[in-house]
């Protein structure tokens, strides 16, 4: 829903990150206009991962990320890549990626209306990567949790103001490693971050017997303004971090 945000938490290595390039993927192929501003990677390795996403979606060709490159840059392949940076090309006016790192939320807010001016469109989606990196104000004098209470109004005022959607990815606190059932309260420091969000959700992804990640990943809905708590269950395919249709609703 427009004017608010949805937050998106996991614990390292879960795969927020995979999840919002995938996200990021299909509003490409919808022509949405969108930014994306990444604390921890730079653009080129989003496109890499996007190229990816592409090579799996219109090719079938499953290629980790990293060997795209010496993929993308064989001449057995230079059909296919020439295809590529024509379909990356027409979408180029619809999304901006960000190297945010070092931003304040301040620093966001300004930048998106940077943004809309190079897009000639107001964003309807922001992405952000992730909230707990964004740099603490250097004015700011409160505490971590009052900090992240700051970047949270800071983020959920500005979304309210465009009438976009804000999707912000968190990490959660490790006390959660323990819980059967995620909650709201497994978010880090766990406060206005939950209480601003329309919607929050916590990706899981459940060990195997070895103590491996799964190929299942669960979505748990912990909290929706608008609507039922309702979990998804998806397949991740790993090797081209492609996620696939629901198969589970529980």
């Amino acid at each position: 829903k427009k004017g608010n945000t949805i937050i998106l938490g996991a614990r390292p290595g879960v795969g927020k990150t995979k999840v919002m390039t995938n996200l990021v993927y299909e509003d490409l192929k919808e022509g949405i206009p969108i930014a994306v501003y990444s604390l921890e990677q730079n653009p080129v390795d989003i496109w890499i991962s996007l190229a990816q996403l592409w090579l799996f979606d219109n090719h079938n060709l499953s290629v980790s990320f990293w060997t795209m490159s010496d993929i993308m840059n064989d001449v057995k392949h230079a059909a296919i890549k020439a295809e590529f940076d024509k379909w990356a090309k027409e979408r180029l006016p619809t999304i901006r990626i960000i190297n945010a790192s070092g931003y304040t939320a301040n620093d966001i807010s300004r930048s998106i209306e940077s943004v809309t001016q190079q897009l000639k469109a107001k964003p309807e989606k922001v992405y952000l990567d992730y909230l707990q990196i964004i740099k603490r104000d250097p004015n700011f004098r409160g505490s971590s949790k009052e900090n992240m209470d700051l970047i949270s109004h800071v983020l959920t005022t500005k979304c309210k103001r465009m009438n976009s959607v804000f999707i912000l990815l968190s990490q959660l606190n490790r006390v959660s490693e323990d819980k059967k059932t995620p909650s709201l309260s497994d978010f880090k420091e766990s406060g206005a971050i939950e209480q601003d969000a329309g919607v929050a959700v916590i990706i899981e992804r459940p060990l195997d017997t070895d103590g491996k990640p799964t190929d299942e990943v669960n979505f748990w809905v912990v909290k929706d303004r608008y609507g039922g708590h309702r979990g998804k269950r998806v397949t991740f395919i790993d090797k081209q971090s492609y996620f696939v249709g629901i198969e589970k609703e529980f």
